[in-house]
């Protein structure tokens, strides 16, 4: 069976036919993206800004039989790992709010 780690700072619920299959806790240390902003110029006046991502820390090295759920910033910032997943389908409560989702992607 494969590990999966949470690297988000959110827990993750994964939802099988509507039950509740696999809880993750959110991480302590979670992987994010920071905001790197500088002003290149304006167009008619309006500021024009470049905006930059950049990891907060370095990236865990891959591990045998281990996924680690990231949030979609994350994963199209290194898009090679193959062992980066992100939740996928929205798993909703009847007033809407999300609550999980059903299934991983890459």
């Amino acid at each position: 069976m494969s590990r999966i780690i949470n690297l988000t700072p959110h827990e993750v619920n994964i939802f099988v036919k509507g039950q509740r299959a696999l809880v993750l806790p959110a991480s302590n240390d979670p992987v994010r993206l920071s905001e790197k902003i500088e002003q290149v110029g304006e167009i008619n006046g309006i500021p024009l800004y470049r905006v930059q991502y950049v990891l907060d820390r370095p990236l865990p090295e891959r591990q045998p039989d281990t996924f680690y759920v990231v949030s979609r910033l994350v994963k199209d910032h290194a898009p090679d790992r193959d062992d980066f997943i992100v939740p996928f389908q929205l798993e909703r409560a009847l007033n809407g709010a999300v609550i999980g989702s059903k299934s991983f992607a890459l």
